[in-house]
């Protein structure tokens, strides 16, 4: 009846978080990454080619989760994938507190706290971030069932594997947790002297791992793209991680001062203290990985909410911890009424925002985007090619049009030289029927000024939609 009851309560805080979210991201947040990641479902739908047809620098998982959503029905069907994750996170969440509660309630008020930080960081959802959630919960369940419970077996860890090997080919710096968790375990062992379960472990990992790796191998070596996408997946991608000229002190502070507004620190410095003298291991170790893993989430040093998604599952045993000993302290009933006012008066600011969200989640903010995106769909036939600088994917998806090149949008690089040359071979190939420009994105980069410079040459200004700009080709 508990686990009935828990998944009910999961589902219901699924059903929240699917309404809290924007009814359509297209129309809602025309220059996010969601419209980027639609476009590549929409895109590989029409026979374009991952990494060779369509550029970007995070890992194929993602852009495989957005094929088989829009495949399926569209943005509602990728929506609904995403809410899917969701659940199981939910699920998963659970299943790591119940190592350390008994208490319904611990979960429930646990589960309620993650939600709010969720929908306080996800920055509108559908972000590849959110997609990772259940994998990397799911691993903390398990490592934290062998560490506590001395509970494992082989088709768990193969299973951990696998989560391991989808989220490194998302993003690379989001596997912190199985790279430490791992180590831990096999200096357990070694202490241990069962150098035969250190084999078992890493084999069934490394199956895990082949699972996923070999599909994935044999499916870019038939469409010839296999050193593509090590190059935009891993080269490009560590060279966005080294592009920002922010101070990492600065993005540093930033963090703490985001988790802060969650009371975070405080709670895992009370847990922390409080077992530190029941299993001492126990706490560093948990330490270790948070810190690793935070500063492995803002290597890019750059301020993105979202990126902070992928701690949610760590803060799980603290919360759930400091929530158990709380109650234990006062009475049940009593103890749940003030821990929910004391939510209430410090979350009251998160709390807020997701009231706002809820206000503005049919808001249109792609009212130009969508009428210059009409006006070329009656203008051009259904095999043209149209290219949008900086618009993300929004102008090809509202307009039913392909990218004339691979560099469907510009990645949020500060120097662009990297990719500039390949970027003018690529548009010089095949020039679009059409170009649109967003003057109000034009950051006269040098890639900017290249583009203006094609317009100058080779297209004639045709319509206005407010700041965009329709060109067409001489």
């Amino acid at each position: 009846m508990k686990k009935i009851s828990v998944t009910i309560y999961s589902l219901l805080l699924t059903v929240f978080v699917g309404y809290i979210m924007p009814v359509s991201m297209l129309k809602y947040y025309p220059y996010g990454d969601a419209t980027i990641f639609n476009y590549f479902g929409y895109a590989m739908n029409k026979g374009e080619k991952l990494y060779i047809d369509i550029f970007d620098h995070k890992g194929p998982i993602i852009f495989f989760i957005n094929y088989i959503g829009y495949n399926f029905y569209g943005g509602l069907g990728i929506k609904i994938i995403y809410l899917i994750t969701i659940f199981l996170f939910f699920i998963f969440s659970y299943k790591v507190i119940k190592i350390f509660s008994d208490k319904k309630s611990v979960a429930y008020i646990t589960l309620l706290m993650l939600m709010i930080i969720f929908l306080t960081i996800y920055e509108h959802g559908l972000g590849l971030e959110g997609y990772m959630l259940p994998l990397i919960t799911y691993s903390l369940y398990v490592y934290l069932e062998y560490f506590i419970n001395k509970n494992i077996n082989n088709i768990r860890i193969i299973i951990v594997g696998i989560c391991f090997s989808l989220v490194f080919f998302t993003k690379i710096n989001m596997v912190g947790l199985w790279l430490i968790l791992s180590i831990i375990v096999i200096i357990k062992l070694m202490l241990e002297k069962e150098y035969k379960k250190i084999w078992i472990f890493i084999l069934n990992f490394c199956i895990g791992i082949a699972v996923v790796v070999i599909p994935l191998i044999i499916y870019f070596i038939i469409n010839n793209s296999l050193y593509e996408m090590i190059y935009q997946s891993f080269i490009v991608n560590l060279s966005y991680t080294g592009d920002s000229p922010t101070d990492k002190y600065q993005i540093l502070s930033w963090v703490i001062r985001i988790l802060n507004s969650y009371m975070l620190p405080i709670i895992i410095a009370l847990v922390s203290i409080f077992y530190y003298k029941k299993n001492k291991v126990f706490v560093i170790c948990g330490l270790i990985l948070l810190v690793f893993c935070i500063l492995a989430s803002i290597i890019s040093k750059r301020e993105y909410l979202h990126y902070l998604i992928v701690l949610i599952p760590l803060f799980i045993p603290y919360i759930a911890i400091f929530i158990d000993k709380i109650l234990d302290v006062l009475n049940m009933k009593i103890g749940v009424m003030l821990i929910l006012i004391a939510l209430l008066v410090i979350y009251f600011p998160h709390l807020n925002n997701i009231r706002e969200q809820r206000y503005v989640r049919n808001q249109d903010n792609a009212v130009y985007i969508r009428k210059a995106s009409e006006y070329i769909k009656l203008n051009t036939k259904e095999d043209d090619r149209i290219y949008g600088h900086r618009i993300y994917g929004s102008v090809y998806l509202l307009a039913d049009r392909l990218s004339s090149t691979k560099y469907f949008f510009i990645p949020g690089f500060h120097d662009d030289s990297i990719f500039l040359e390949d970027f003018k071979m690529n548009l010089e190939q095949d020039l679009p029927v059409y170009i649109v420009v967003d003057d109000i994105r034009l950051f006269n980069m040098k890639i900017d000024k290249y583009i203006l410079d094609v317009i100058d040459k080779e297209y004639v200004f045709e319509k206005e939609f407010s700041s965009m700009k329709v060109y067409r080709k001489k």
